[in-house]
């Protein structure tokens, strides 16, 4: 089985929460027309890196408003979603979350970020998700993790003691950290037998400048495509044979 992977590297301006919408559905509908499968975006895509007081303002109510967005966007264009990550209020307290959505605009899966880790020092109020877990899209089994989470070695095989076959990465790690994000999603691959698709946002959001280099990794840690320090898309194969012969060769 094989199908492809559009990855939305983008620049999003604190505190232009509908701009950043717009430009992210314009880039995802032109990752379609490139023949996408399914569409990925950074973390923070809607609201930048901000400082608390904004990030607390400007916090999706529950998720309601990416929920509806972008499970609308898969309907009509046919494609899955991996909504990389945003500031969601619920209950009270704020979570950085993922969201995956089918062809079908139904949340398939869902994940709270569970290693705090801010280029900020804003997780004093983002609060730590508690599981973490696989679902299905396009026929792979998948998981979420979001930032820091990638330091944490043993957190995709909490999401499914079988494995799983690729899982997003959603970041905004900065220019400086650019090693580590490339090393970390290399080693992740790896380890899982896992494609990893890595989308980090790129500029300088809230004064600090996100690093880019969103790439494609097969389970084996192999590049097989990148985007540099700019805006821009990525459409990259996602081949089942992939992971399944790494499965069958040891």
């Amino acid at each position: 089985m094989k199908k492809k992977a559009g990855l939305i590297q983008m620049y999003s301006l604190p505190g232009e929460v509908s701009r950043n919408e717009e430009k992210a559905l314009s880039m995802m509908k032109e990752a379609v027309s490139k023949g996408a499968d399914m569409v990925a975006l950074p973390a923070l895509w809607n609201t930048g890196i901000e400082q608390e007081a904004q990030m607390r303002r400007e916090a999706d109510a529950g998720g309601s408003r990416t929920v509806q967005m972008m499970g609308d966007f898969a309907v009509q264009n046919h494609v899955s979603v991996a909504a990389g990550a945003v500031i969601v209020s619920e209950n009270g307290k704020f979570y950085q979350r993922a969201y995956a959505f089918n062809r079908q605009g139904e949340t398939v899966g869902q994940y709270d970020q569970m290693n705090e880790f801010f280029p900020l020092g804003e997780a004093d109020f983002i609060a730590a998700g508690s599981n973490i877990s696989s679902f299905m899209l396009e026929g792979f089994r998948c998981a979420c993790v979001i930032g820091g989470d990638l330091k944490c070695a043993g957190l995709l095989r909490m999401a499914n003691n079988k494995g799983i076959d690729l899982f997003f990465a959603a970041a905004q790690w900065t220019g400086e950290n650019a090693f580590d994000w490339s090393a970390l999603l290399r080693a992740r691959a790896i380890e899982n037998g896992a494609y990893a698709v890595g989308v980090n946002g790129c500029g300088a959001p809230g004064g600090k400048e996100s690093g880019g280099e969103s790439a494609v990794i097969t389970p084996r840690g192999i590049t097989e495509g990148r985007l540099l320090h700019e805006e821009g898309i990525l459409v990259e194969e996602i081949d089942s044979h992939a992971f399944m012969s790494m499965r069958t060769s040891f």
